[in-house]
């Protein structure tokens, strides 16, 4: 059984489609990544598994399974306490999804496995995990006194902390300089090998996929494009979208290449394709 199965998911904005049709599968002990322009659902896909949607956003059709248990044909409360229990979120931007008027060491607290035994000592142990200088101080102090990477550090200490079975990581390195994202990157992938949870990652940059993930799922415009193993998605995209982003990513192996923009004609004839089904 798999850990996540989101199958044939269809979300609607007051009528309009937002999502249309879109399969999912993520294996335990698999970075998953998600990939597209801004726009193309990504975010939109985790908020739904989450069940955290806008609330002029609707599912039309469509299942979300955890291990099995239909997370939408749970009542709300009880989705509400499955969640909490076996997911979690590193968000986009640290800054605001921290709470300013409380302490790092009291958030942190908040989201440790009901029964654990010493919880300050807890949160120091995962403040040291993440690899924060002088994790007793920092857990005193309020989100305004660390730097960007220092916040994004302390959150995703936060996800891992509450001991999931999923992990959502949504852009989690959008909002830091490139030396950060690197070292949050390797992180990431470290805490995730150290407790085989699964992980969805979330991003617009195919360089990263290629760092981390185990297979790719490519999005634009509300639909699945094209769906592969990581290093086959890299090396032989099948989809001209796919084979378009890539030539629009610079790349390490391809230095003093020029970069090819995505083809209008290319897009144009994609949204045809989508209203015509």
């Amino acid at each position: 059984m798999s850990l996540l199965q989101v199958d044939s998911l269809s979300l609607g904005l007051r009528g309009t489609p937002v999502l249309r049709e879109v399969n999912l599968i993520i294996e335990a002990s698999e970075i998953a990544g998600v990939v597209g322009e801004s726009g193309a659902g990504k975010s939109m896909l985790g908020k739904a598994i989450l069940g955290v949607l806008p609330r002029d956003v609707t599912v039309t059709a469509g299942a979300i399974r955890l291990n099995g248990t239909d997370l939408l044909a749970l009542h709300p409360r009880a989705r509400r306490a499955f969640l909490k229990r076996d997911m979690a979120l590193i968000p986009q931007d640290p800054l605001s999804a921290l709470n300013p008027c409380r302490t790092i060491s009291a958030q942190l607290a908040e989201v440790l496995p009901k029964g654990t035994a010493d919880a300050k000592m807890e949160v120091i142990r995962w403040l040291d995990a993440v690899r924060i200088p002088s994790a007793t101080k920092v857990a005193k102090s309020f989100p305004h006194v660390l730097s960007g990477g220092m916040r994004q550090r302390a959150l995703i200490a936060a996800a891992f902390a509450s001991r999931p079975k999923l992990v959502i990581a949504d852009e989690p390195t959008t909002a830091l300089d490139v030396t950060v994202q690197k070292d949050v990157l390797h992180l990431i992938r470290e805490l995730q090998r150290e407790t085989g949870v699964g992980l969805m990652f979330v991003t617009h940059d195919l360089c990263v996929v290629a760092k981390i993930c185990h297979s790719v799922t490519v999005m634009h415009g509300g639909r699945v494009i094209e769906q592969a193993a990581c290093t086959d998605l890299i090396n032989r995209p099948a989809h001209a979208y796919s084979q378009a982003l890539l030539a629009a990513t610079p790349r390490p192996d391809h230095a003093g290449q020029g970069l090819e923009p995505v083809p209008t004609a290319l897009i144009e004839r994609m949204i045809a394709e989508a209203g015509d089904g």
